[in-house]
């Protein structure tokens, strides 16, 4: 992977990772359940897998997500076989059962889901995960990776790919994402790997606000206005909690000055912030709308989020 200046979706860059990581790895399998053409997890210039002797690699599973998920474990505990699967990061319900027992049975399977928050818009509530980034995190030895730009949807593919051990469920995003790594690529890979870093402002700034994803881009934002404000970008949460206490003190510092941003359930970020009101997510189901005036509905606006921080 080389580090790319591009605005672009992280469910376009993803596949752009897919068709890296398949052109070095002729054993690596991609498929969907009936959205391939949405998830962009399509190996480019591969033919389908079909019964009638077409060796193709990418596979057409249908609209049977559980099936897709066990079909994929399965491969993946024959030799050397690799592979992702993807559908709409609202339907991974369907699909939980089977990525269970990929954490149970230690298989490093790759799980894409795009489409992955309130900011999908039109689709409504029934397309908009709201409670899914808490779910997989709950899982035991399962890494939830929701990237910030393409740069960082490249590293967290690169460890997706090297795990040895434990599956990895991927968010990704429809709407394009603005590039917010500064570093050079190798030092994004190891930052990525930590499962949370700085990605704005300096150590020694008194405020923190930690976000993932989309929310990236606009916790900088923020941060340029407030001042004297860094931002933690945490892409894997399990990753980040497997680190020292020496590096997450030195990253994370006053909880009672930390605020998270997530356009998602608040479930879990507690052990970051003194108080429950520091962070700023959605425990609610979303609209039917585009996606700046559900954002605007929830009150989750730069203007909104500012106004919250000076308030707390």
């Amino acid at each position: 992977f080389k580090k790319v200046e591009e605005v672009l979706a992280s469910r376009v860059a993803g596949s752009r990772a897919i068709d890296i990581i398949a052109s070095q790895d002729e054993l690596f399998f991609s498929g969907s359940a009936d959205l391939s053409a949405s998830n962009l997890t399509h190996i480019t210039g591969e033919e389908a897998l079909l019964t009638e002797g077409n060796y193709g690699r990418n596979i057409f599973y249908g609209v049977r997500e559980f099936a897709m998920g066990a079909i994929l474990n399965g491969m993946m505990l024959h030799s050397n076989i690799r592979g992702a699967v993807s559908t709409f990061f609202v339907f991974s319900d369907y699909l939980k059962p089977a990525i269970r027992l990929s954490s149970l049975m230690s298989i490093p399977s790759m799980f894409v889901f795009t489409h992955d928050s309130i900011a999908v818009g039109e689709d409504g509530p029934t397309h908009q995960p709201v409670e899914q980034l808490a779910m997989f995190r709950s899982l035991p030895n399962c890494n939830t990776f929701r990237p910030a730009d393409i740069n960082e949807t490249n590293a967290c593919f690169k460890l997706a790919y090297e795990s040895k051990e434990t599956p990895s469920v991927i968010a990704l995003t429809r709407q394009n994402l603005d590039v917010v790594t500064t570093k050079n690529m190798e030092q994004i890979n190891q930052d990525v790997a930590y499962g949370g870093y700085i990605v704005y402002g300096k150590k020694e700034d008194s405020k923190n606000i930690i976000a993932t994803g989309s929310e990236v881009s606009l916790a900088i934002e923020i941060a340029k206005e407030l001042k004297d404000t860094k931002v933690i970008s945490m892409p894997c949460v399990e990753l980040f909690n497997e680190q020292t206490k020496e590096y997450k003190d030195s990253i994370l510092g006053d909880k009672k000055k930390t605020f998270v941003i997530e356009f998602g359930s608040t479930y879990g970020w507690d052990r970051f912030v003194e108080n429950h009101d520091q962070i700023i997510g959605v425990d609610q189901f979303g609209y039917s709308a585009p996606a700046h005036r559900v954002i605007e509905k929830l009150q989750l606006t730069k203007e909104d989020i500012i106004k919250r921080m000076k308030n707390a």
